[in-house]
């Protein structure tokens, strides 16, 4: 069972998803800033976050005061689990050979 997410994560998740309502996409400082988290956290735990299918890469953009590009984020799709879903099915076999 993987553990819980981090106060950091939550609020760059919060973030992401009140922000991909208002924009397609949004680089790591747009989110360091709208969660509220310092520069240094939420660009290692968006990364992380990318790495782990939470957010997804969607494109780039370079900003008016950058020399860079920016990676543009936006929250993944949700994923339905296949464990439910197998666990599920094996329980109901074994209710349904109980019954008879």
């Amino acid at each position: 069972m993987p553990r819980p997410a981090g106060e950091i994560r939550q609020a760059l998740a919060s973030a992401a998803e009140r922000l991909a309502q208002e924009v397609d996409g949004v680089t790591w400082r747009d989110l360091a800033a709208a969660a509220q988290v310092g520069s240094l956290a939420a660009r290692r735990t968006v990364e992380n976050m990318a790495r782990a299918g939470d957010l997804e890469v969607i494109g780039s953009t370079k900003r008016a005061h950058s020399r860079r590009w920016m990676k543009l984020y936006a929250p993944a799709p949700k994923r339905q689990s296949n464990f439910a879903t197998s666990s599920t099915a094996a329980l109901d076999g074994v209710v349904r050979g109980w019954r008879g």
